[in-house]
């Protein structure tokens, strides 16, 4: 991580401390990040959240269970946290680590490291802030394939960007797996990944060479004046007017440019064949005409103050008018264009992205901003860039001003432990428990094997309870009866008959008759009632009942 993100060229006759910058944004991110994952933020977990535990402790598979789509990345990384609550925890450790760090990825990326610093703080500060908590869980952990698979690809880019100043031996092939695990897990991504790939050429590099020349001229970065921006095009001189159009394109294309457009559309295409391949369904996507396309995206938008604090689209709005306030200076008249070079260079992937997701079908059955979170933070970074890139080339390089991003970076810190509050293993364990373990006791006191109900029901308490009998030593598992339970039916169907008690929820006995009528096929008995659940007993053994058409 560190050797990714410091790529620029050292002032001269002092080396940057590049090292320092990096140890404190990481400890940030990761004070920040372990006081969330221990805070009351589980208390919004559902279904599909606690179902990755047991992706990753029982039955690992590519994909998610029963799905196609979603790679299972991060159940992959904590498999070796087998206890059901330390498994969770890493899950959504490594979910917020990534969600968080995203801001800074794209902010060294588009900006260099001593302007990516603020940008990301500033950004990751704004989020913590003014989005509600329980939207900040939807983003970092409900849908942490968007996030992750952001980061991973923001990674890649700032290895190829190692690689294309150093021409290390390792930087591409790291790159290029990158682009497939972050592909793997959000096939979606390539709609934001490719526009900004191709954008280096026209927008990004432009701005690059913009502020090059002006920390150049100021002498704030030495000879070289690689400091600011990354993306630098030193040793590839602009294309003469007089070559053809098509030349003039691909010219300015490097070969790290050419990995990158190869290892998107190879990662999208591996992902594709992984989907087809492992997938118990498939999904076909279609196109929505362009009546359609517009309603759909109207509605994601009117459904976007359920997310964000009403206040953000007014607090990114006067942070562009800050940034236009520089236009006062010759400094800020002289760095505009840059600086809009390098707002456009996320705007224009935030929005092919924003059009595409709006236009498909799946996003059009509820609506929800979920689906174009990755437009949301492209744009609000192409905000705060623009803001913070103009003050700095109109503010002297003084010293004490140097020390304004990591005044910024600490606030970030205050901001997400005010905003979540009280931190610690008792409240997670608390939070699960007033969540998911309405009816642990009682399935545990019962002996109950499995549980049967309704789909968001089943594997809270599915989780809870194995939970609780990991905290007590017991030697048996709970298993659920119900959509994405097929994975591990080699397992749960082989419970001896005498032992079998199944679970099901006081009020979700319709949809457990169903679920249990069509995964095992087996009569049931009623065994007893209790006061929150209902204790049936099949009258064959489960591997032997379950009908041929779900063993197929």
């Amino acid at each position: 991580m560190v050797s990714l993100l410091t790529t620029t060229v050292p002032a001269e006759g002092k080396r940057p401390l590049r090292r320092w910058d990096l140890i404190c944004v990481g400890g940030a991110l990761l004070a920040v990040t372990v006081w969330i994952a221990c805070s009351s933020i589980h208390r919004f977990h559902n279904s599909d959240t606690l179902l990755l535990c047991m992706i990753s402790i029982h039955r690992w598979t590519p994909l998610y269970w029963d799905h196609h789509r979603v790679g299972m990345l991060l159940p992959l990384a904590a498999m070796p946290f087998k206890h059901p609550f330390t498994n969770l925890l890493a899950q959504c450790s490594l979910a917020l680590s990534a969600g968080l760090g995203s801001f800074f990825l794209l902010g060294y990326y588009v900006a260099g490291r001593r302007r990516g610093m603020m940008i990301g703080a500033l950004g990751a500060s704004l989020f913590v802030l003014l989005v509600h908590i329980e939207q900040q869980f939807e983003f970092f952990i409900n849908n942490s394939h968007y996030p992750t698979s952001l980061a991973l690809a923001l990674l890649a880019l700032l290895a190829l960007q190692r690689w294309r100043e150093f021409r290390g031996p390792w930087q591409p092939l790291a790159a290029v797996v990158l682009f497939w695990l972050a592909l793997w897990v959000n096939p979606s991504l390539a709609f934001a990944l490719g526009p900004l790939i191709l954008l280096r050429r026209f927008l990004l590099r432009d701005a690059a060479r913009e502020f090059d020349r002006l920390d150049a001229a100021t002498a704030t970065c030495g000879a070289h004046a690689t400091d600011g921006a990354p993306l630098t095009a030193a040793g590839h001189p602009a294309a003469q007017p007089s070559e053809g159009m098509l030349r003039r394109l691909l010219r300015g294309y490097q070969a790290a440019d050419w990995i990158a457009l190869l290892a998107t559309a190879s990662g999208l295409l591996i992902s594709m064949a992984i989907s087809r391949w492992t997938a118990a369904h498939q999904e076909h996507y279609a196109f929505l005409s362009s009546i359609d396309w517009l309603a759909c995206a109207m509605a994601v938008c009117d459904n976007m103050p359920e997310i964000l604090h009403k206040n953000w689209l007014l607090t990114i709005t006067a942070t562009c008018a800050a940034g236009g306030l520089t236009l006062r200076w010759p400094a800020g008249r002289q760095a505009l264009r840059g600086s809009l070079l390098l707002a456009l260079g996320l705007l224009i992937p935030a929005l092919v992205q924003f059009a595409v997701m709006t236009d498909l079908n799946i996003v059009r059955r509820d609506n929800l901003p979920r689906y174009v979170s990755v437009s949301m933070m492209l744009w609000q970074t192409a905000c705060l860039a623009f803001c913070v890139l103009q003050w700095t080339a109109v503010l002297p390089d003084h010293p004490r001003l140097r020390r304004v991003p990591y005044v910024v970076l600490v606030l970030f810190c205050l901001v997400a432990i005010a905003r979540h509050g009280r931190s610690g293993l008792d409240v997670a364990r608390q939070a699960l428990d007033e969540n998911a373990g309405s009816i642990t006791d009682e399935a545990v006191a019962a002996r109950c094997t499995h549980v049967a109900g309704h789909y968001c029901h089943v594997w809270k308490t599915v989780y809870h309870t194995n939970r609780l009998l990991a905290d007590r030593g017991a030697p048996y598992t709970v298993w659920g009866i119900c959509q994405r339970c097929l994975p591990t039916a080699d397992r749960w169907t082989q419970a001896p008959l005498a032992e079998t008690r199944i679970a099901v929820p006081i009020g979700d006995e319709d949809a457990g008759e169903a679920d249990l009528a069509y995964y095992v096929g087996s009569p049931m008995i009623l065994d007893e009632v209790g006061s929150s659940i209902r204790v049936l007993r099949p009258t064959v053994a489960l591997s032997e009942a379950w009908p041929a058409r779900v063993r197929q």
